[in-house]
């Protein structure tokens, strides 16, 4: 029995691949939408599909789908980056998770269903050179991450939380009030932080924090344990 699992939020792409999957003898197609469904829960109860093609923007509201692909990818399951995404460092990103290939959204439908049909039958959907390219790409846009990050570890943990604190919409004047500390302290921390940062503004630093996908060790908001990531 062939299965195939679509996940996506246009759910009439979805239906329309999975009557064109079954006019061509996939006996089993089945399809999932972030609307009202938590996926990653979904992904785990379903019977267990030959091949998946995941989405990988699923709206704002839902996982990324970079983080389903190792849910699939770990039961087994022969999983495609389905998308509308050309960032190469994007697509390396899926294979890293354990994608086998990446299917556009731009190639014309009869492609797009041949190369299901495929997978299905163990062939490859992407070329060598091209997941070589894309993991390249996203390897090299790793190192400049990891070197953009350095300056946050010379952060100490005080100016690590204020800085989270702005990066939460807080203003100087009411981080002072929460920590019980008086403004001037606040406003010297501050300086400290956007020296170490190499910026001028506590808007540049917010923006330059959230371009690296930095996090504090320890977060007010939450017990998870986070970092430049």
């Amino acid at each position: 029995m062939s299965r195939v699992l679509i996940v996506d939020d246009h759910e009439v792409l979805s239906d329309t691949l999975q009557l064109a999957l079954e006019a061509n003898g996939v006996t089993e197609v089945g399809t999932l939408s972030p609307a009202g469904v938590d996926l990653r829960a979904a992904i785990a109860s379903i019977e267990t599909p030959e091949v998946a093609l995941v989405d990988l923007d699923l709206g704002d509201s839902s996982p990324d789908g970079t983080d389903l692909i190792p849910l699939l990818t770990a039961r087994g399951v022969r999983t495609i980056a389905f998308t509308g995404c050309n960032d190469a460092p994007t697509l390396g990103r899926c294979l890293e998770a354990g994608a086998i290939g990446v299917i556009h959204k731009s190639q014309p439908f009869d492609v797009v269903v041949a190369k299901v049909l495929g997978a299905l039958d163990g062939q490859a959907v992407s070329t060598e050179a091209d997941k070589y390219q894309w993991l390249l790409a996203a390897t090299r846009e790793e190192h400049e991450r990891e070197r953009a990050c350095e300056p946050f570890a010379r952060l100490t943990p005080r100016e690590g939380e204020v800085l989270a604190s702005l990066m939460d919409g807080f203003h100087p004047e009411e981080i002072a009030d929460r920590d019980s500390v008086s403004v001037v302290t606040v406003r010297s921390q501050l300086r400290s932080i956007f020296l170490k940062l190499g910026v001028t503004s506590q808007l540049a630093a917010v923006a330059e924090a959230r371009r690296v996908r930095w996090r504090p060790p320890t977060s007010r908001s939450g017990p998870d344990d986070c970092r430049c990531c």
